[in-house]
């Protein structure tokens, strides 16, 4: 189901899909509360990329923009939306402890059981979750997240399936309110002050 336009992330643009969010998020706030201190996050997140990737190329869709990795949006059908402790296996998650260390660790586990609650609340029957969609900075504001999003959601309407996402940046809220997403949900990342906001489309 991979739309016009895109591409489904080889696997030879793995690594390099970890470098391109490496730089997108780099300053995010959810990915500053994992990893606060810059030298742990620089070498901590890499490693939680290149997982969330593998397991939507496991599970999902891992679509790019095109070979140059312009952006990458990640999605995850519904039952697969929620991430289970096999597949996270899997995905390499057994090695993620030892390379990220405790205290990283212990904050994803946090965000995932935090995220995993509101994330059934919010729409508990079938959809599709955008995991995480990023476009390189050399490449921001040129279109690039509209083409990443746009053919998906056509196809998700001609499905009939909501789709869900999570952010943690006001600008992110506006702009995804361009694409029907409404905020199902707010809150905030545990024992922090970082705003977490549940947003749903419905088709």
């Amino acid at each position: 189901m991979t739309p016009p336009g895109l591409i489904e992330l080889p696997r030879d643009l793995v690594e390099p899909a970890v470098g391109m969010y490496g730089r997108t998020f780099f300053d995010d706030p959810q990915t500053m509360y994992f990893a606060p201190d810059e030298a742990a996050r620089r070498q901590a997140m890499p490693h939680v990329f290149r997982l969330l990737i593998r397991y939507t190329t496991l599970y999902g869709r891992a679509q790019a923009t095109s070979s140059d990795l312009e952006g990458l949006a990640c999605w995850l059908p519904f039952p697969k939306a929620r991430m289970r402790t096999w597949g996270l296996w899997r995905a390499g998650a057994l090695a993620l402890g030892s390379r990220v260390g405790r205290d990283v660790m212990d904050r994803l586990r946090r965000v995932q059981e935090y995220a995993g609650r509101i994330h059934h609340r919010v729409v508990p029957g079938p959809h599709w979750y955008l995991v995480i969609m990023g476009v390189d900075p050399d490449f921001q504001s040129r279109g690039w997240a509209e083409a990443l999003l746009r053919p998906m959601l056509t196809r998700l309407d001609e499905l009939g399936r909501p789709c869900f996402l999570e952010t943690h940046r006001a600008d992110n809220v506006s702009f995804y309110r361009r694409f029907g997403f409404e905020v199902a949900e707010t809150g905030a990342l545990p024992g922090s002050d970082i705003p977490h906001w549940a947003m749903l489309r419905w088709p």
